[in-house]
């Protein structure tokens, strides 16, 4: 081997040699100072399975039991969340599809935020809106039954088939719509056109902590992961999910349509409809940062007679990051939901929809 090699191959050496020990450095002062995020939470199963219906696509699987384990970063015991989803494919009781008793009925239509994934079974916003009414309830009033229809990852396009397919089904007083920022259908043809590919530094290193990985067990990688990677993940993906809002773009004319559909075929039954706008719970550049696009939720709804609620400023002064379930899950924790509840239940009773008709004039 010639000298001009080997001084060449001494220097790699040095250079592989100084950034393996910069690494484990970095590694040992993380651990040290005790700053790396939580490793990623452990599931035990899955809430969904896949239907043949192409409208559908996915159901809660009834029965299912849907445990995660979220680690903390202290070491402390870790918040273990069970889901349950009952024989009918719902969390929470079961109910009588013909009702046996005089109490109202709300069915709530969502995704994963009405569904509640990261708390338990009693802590999700329609079981705590359905608790308030039990706790006020009396011999004039009942109490009021809420079911909840959320299933994870569902668009407004599968809220229109639960509603139509399910929620119907169990002749509801009120139909409350929980939209999130990313319920809109997107056409198969423009996804790619629109969910723009992330620069290919995000992506390796998003999966470089990830189970199975190399790097799974390292400190220094999440925290690198938490400071460098996830802001520019979460502002690429509800940047994607804004663009969707145009006014001429398909995706918003889709979900207008549906929205507009349920409006119509709730009022052919006289069934009063509800559409409550569950923000992000991050800041963004004017208010949080799902702000600009329920902007254009709400003008809509407005203007086409949907009564809509608006949760941004129920959120907008809270600390949102300690409303999150945990550093790996951005859903809202118990707290969030109560929250949620009370201003809905709040406006529900403003609005005076589930008041017994009063009594014929006797004649």
């Amino acid at each position: 081997m010639s000298r001009a090699a080997l001084r060449w191959l001494q220097r790699l050496a040095l250079i592989l040699g100084g950034t393996l020990a910069g690494l484990l450095g970095g590694e040992l002062i993380v651990r040290g100072l005790q700053i790396a995020p939580p490793a990623r939470p452990i599931q035990v199963n899955r809430p969904v399975r896949a239907t043949e219906d192409p409208r559908q696509r996915v159901e809660n699987s009834p029965g299912a039991r849907w445990t995660v384990t979220y680690p903390h970063a202290d070491g402390s015991a870790p918040l273990v969340v069970e889901h349950n989803i009952n024989a009918h494919g719902r969390r929470g009781p079961l109910a009588p599809l013909l009702r046996r008793t005089s109490r109202p009925r709300i069915a709530v239509l969502g995704d994963s935020f009405t569904f509640g994934s990261g708390v338990g079974d009693d802590e999700t916003w329609p079981a705590q809106m359905r608790a308030a009414w039990q706790r006020a309830s009396d011999d004039d009033r009942p109490g009021v039954e809420v079911l909840n229809f959320g299933v994870p990852g569902h668009d407004i396009l599968q809220h229109a088939w639960t509603l139509e397919h399910r929620a119907l089904d169990y002749h509801p007083d009120l139909v409350v719509l929980c939209w999130y920022v990313n319920d809109l259908a997107i056409p198969g043809k423009i996804a790619d056109e629109i969910m723009a590919p992330l620069p290919d530094w995000v992506t390796q290193l998003s999966m470089a902590e990830r189970p199975g990985s190399l790097l799974e067990g390292s400190e220094l990688m999440r925290l690198v992961v938490k400071v460098f990677v996830k802001p520019r993940l979460r502002s690429h993906n509800l940047n994607s999910h804004e663009r969707l809002y145009a006014n001429d773009h398909p995706a918003w004319r889709t979900g207008r349509n549906a929205l507009l559909h349920m409006r119509d075929q709730l009022a052919n039954v006289g069934i009063d409809f509800l559409v409550v706008l569950y923000p992000s719970l991050f800041l963004g550049t004017e208010g949080l940062a799902t702000h600009q696009a329920y902007t254009q939720v709400l003008t809509f709804c407005d203007d086409e007679g949907i009564d809509v609620l608006d949760l941004e400023p129920t959120f907008i002064d809270a600390d949102v990051e300690a409303l999150r379930v945990h550093p790996h899950n951005a859903h809202p924790n118990p707290e969030a939901h109560r929250m949620a509840a009370e201003t809905i239940h709040a406006h529900i009773e403003e609005q005076g929809w589930l008041l017994p008709e009063p009594p014929a004039a006797s004649r």
